[in-house]
């Protein structure tokens, strides 16, 4: 049985071959060239610590795919939000209207939770390593083995798992989501940590579709995201200016 890491990245990447919303112009180009096969054919496979080999003729890309939320972290809190978000999901398919309601307090624990999972999964890096050197062989027997034995390269794939959508309003009106890359604290993250050179988020919206992003971790481009995320939206998110989509009851 596939693990469900796996299940849900291939989903996501499956349905957005062609719509991958890159967050820098040579992260788009980069990612152009690792799919179209101007480093061999791509193969995707389901793995364990980390959850996903991505296999090229000369390289290979570790990917750790983790979730994160936007409450406060309590026992028995992953439970509950389950049974909320199915309640709201039958809303949906009922046609019922949805509109944005005002979001009040929930931004401080949607930096903790991404940065604490963040710095748990990077702990982890030098031990990913050693999972897919000793496996290697054991794991695909000699198809793949010279593969992973090559240049090995690391990212996370993120999931914003909240309850409802994290989203807020741009300087013209419009609604966007906040992903990681819109936290500074995520990008001083980033620049604290080269080794994550692959960044795949992944975000559901309230009509079911999938959206994914990507950026490729290297300083320059870092530097670019900066000025973009600078321009582009509110240099500090302020708690007025974020909405949930929420289903009205």
């Amino acid at each position: 049985m596939l693990r469900n890491e796996f299940k849900v990245f291939y989903d996501y990447l499956s349905q957005n071959l062609n719509s991958i919303q890159c967050m820098t112009e040579e992260s788009a180009k980069y990612l152009t060239d690792l799919m179209s096969g101007l480093y061999g054919t791509p193969i995707i496979l389901p793995f364990d610590r980390p959850d996903i080999l991505i296999l090229f003729d000369q390289r290979t890309i570790m990917i750790e795919h983790f979730r994160y939320d936007s409450s406060e972290h309590k026992k028995g809190g992953s439970l509950l939000k389950e049974e909320l978000r199915k309640i709201d999901q039958t809303h949906i398919e009922k046609g019922l209207k949805i509109s944005p309601i005002k979001h009040e307090s929930s931004m401080d624990h949607l930096k903790n939770n991404i940065l604490d999972i963040s710095n748990k999964h990077i702990a982890k890096y030098h031990n990913y390593i050693d999972e897919v050197q000793k496996k290697k062989g054991v794991s695909f027997g000699d198809t793949y083995r010279d593969i992973i034995q090559k240049n090995k390269e690391f990212g996370f794939a993120t999931q914003d798992d909240s309850l409802d959508y994290n989203m807020f309003k741009k300087a013209d009106g419009s609604m966007e989501y906040i992903t990681p890359f819109h936290l500074k604290e995520f990008r001083d993250f980033l620049r604290q940590h080269h080794e994550i050179e692959h960044l795949f988020h992944m975000v559901k919206s309230p009509a079911e579709k999938k959206f994914i992003y990507y950026f490729h971790n290297v300083p320059k481009e870092l530097t670019i995201l900066e000025e973009i995320m600078n321009s582009a939206s509110p240099s500090k998110i302020e708690e007025a200016d974020v909405f949930y989509w929420k289903n009205n009851k």
